[in-house]
């Protein structure tokens, strides 16, 4: 029975008490963890990924097909395209709050 990463779940080698399969793995597992913080009055919830699941999948693409296969290419400029579509909505609501926009 092969041991998977905990993140990418990508078989782990080497020592048996390993829990990722590499550096990058343990510390984007270390991100992705949903953490309580408290400011004062202030209670926030929240991971330092919006969406932990998206993050490791082109890593784990390009480890399956290489780094310059069609389908991480794609992957790639999907991101890329929610990135810009995450950002224009921020841009839309400050610009609302600023008073700019209907």
């Amino acid at each position: 029975m092969s041991r998977r990463c905990l993140f990418c779940r990508a078989v782990i080698y080497g020592r048996s008490d390993k829990r990722y399969c590499s550096a990058t793995c343990r510390r984007d597992a270390c991100r992705a963890r949903v953490r309580v913080i408290r400011i004062g009055e202030t209670t926030l919830v929240a991971s330092e990924w919006t969406d932990p699941a998206a993050r490791h999948l082109i890593p784990s693409l390009e480890r399956k097909y290489g780094p310059n296969h069609r389908v991480v290419h794609r992957a790639r400029r999907h991101a890329e395209d929610l990135r810009e579509e995450k950002y224009e909505k921020l841009a839309r609501e400050m610009r609302r709050l600023d008073g700019d926009e209907p």
